[in-house]
């Protein structure tokens, strides 16, 4: 299966999920289920950066514009 997008492995993982995740459960999820190859060190922070542009109420440098999570807290997120 090829690779999805961080942000489109995001909400598969979400929409199974049925509710809030933190962005180190959503990142574990997406690795287990071989959502999305990372190439980096430390995924975490990747998934945390493509889930705070696409979320409603939260800050980013350059945020989507059109969002689909929602920050529920600190590092949290749920589908809107």
């Amino acid at each position: 299966m090829p690779d999805l997008t961080i942000k489109n492995a995001a909400r598969s993982v979400l929409s199974e999920a049925g509710g809030s995740l933190s962005a180190m459960e959503i990142t574990r999820r997406i690795a287990d289920k071989g959502l999305f190859t990372f190439k980096v060190a430390q995924p975490k922070h990747v998934v945390l950066a493509t889930l705070k542009r696409h979320s409603i109420n939260s800050h980013s440098c350059s945020p989507s514009k059109q969002p689909c999570f929602r920050e529920v807290d600190a590092s949290s997120f749920e589908l809107i």
